[in-house]
């Protein structure tokens, strides 16, 4: 890649992380669905062969998901909206299944992890279409069968790994139909976010990966875009359009923006849910 070519893909992937963040911060959805085809695109204009690109997408939207969810989940802290008890029990299984993710989208081929991508956002907004309030106030409050206690968090960390996400898609509404109070899940799932892409980026770093030429490649990670995404940027835009104040309110994250998934829970509290 020519200097003329590199300064064309830093400054359009600078472009691209404020359009990502001001669209997750409009819409309420989590960067990582965004994040993943929008550098898919820049790494295949950037020459990124097409085996190679989507699991770098995946490798550097999870890298950056580890600033983000630090963020909110430091700014949740704060208001005591991350439940500690529920993060520890969920911390071993959510941090194997992140790694076990990674190692298995390192697995697949381009193609294979695209479908599975795409797949996983069709899931996500069919649900977000049908899946109503009521139906889930009207789930009566009794602790989860012990296997899907256990198996969850693991699941939700292996199939965001996958995915490339922070996995708060996944994450906000399993608590949430548990009886997690919405706040203390949004709040819960930023930490959750935080112990997926630790693992995730570290499996897809150690990767080697077939991206010699593409330029700031480390394994499966791009630090170059990484270092160039303005993550912050396009969510303090959203929030001044949205009128809703940024910076680590019960309701938001870091990335500015009210969190659109509190309509999972009717508010019960969660000591015997999730014992």
């Amino acid at each position: 890649m020519s200097s003329f070519e590199l300064i064309g893909f830093a400054a359009a992937t600078v472009a691209a992380g404020a359009a990502t963040g001001l669209i997750a911060g409009l819409f309420g959805v989590g960067g990582g669905t965004v994040m993943v085809p929008v550098l898919f695109a820049l790494l295949r204009a950037g020459g990124a062969p097409a085996d190679v690109a989507m699991h770098m997408a995946a490798g550097t939207s999870l890298m950056t998901i580890i600033p983000t969810s630090l963020c909110s989940w430091r700014a949740h802290a704060r208001h005591g909206a991350v439940d500690g008890r529920i993060l520890r029990r969920w911390a071993p299984s959510v941090t194997i299944g992140a790694a076990l993710g990674a190692a298995i989208a390192d697995r697949l081929p381009g193609a294979d992890l695209q479908l599975v991508f795409g797949v996983f956002i069709l899931v996500v907004a069919l649900t977000m279409i049908f899946v109503r309030p009521r139906a889930v106030s009207a789930v009566e409050r009794r602790p989860a069968p012990l296997i899907v206690r256990r198996a969850a968090p693991a699941l939700i960390g292996l199939i965001s790994a996958v995915a490339g996400i922070g996995g708060g898609s996944l994450s906000v509404p399993a608590l949430s139909f548990s009886g997690v109070p919405i706040h203390r899940a949004v709040g819960t799932a930023a930490a959750v976010g935080c112990l997926i892409g630790v693992p995730a980026t570290v499996i897809f770093l150690l990767t080697p990966a077939a991206a010699s030429g593409v330029p700031g490649a480390v394994g499966y990670v791009n630090v170059l875009a990484f270092a160039l995404l303005p993550s912050l940027a396009g969510p303090e835009i959203a929030a001044a359009i949205r009128g809703f104040p940024v910076g680590g309110g019960g309701e938001d994250d870091c990335r500015g923006g009210r969190i659109n998934l509190c309509n999972y829970s009717d508010g019960r509290n969660t000591e015997e849910a999730l014992p």
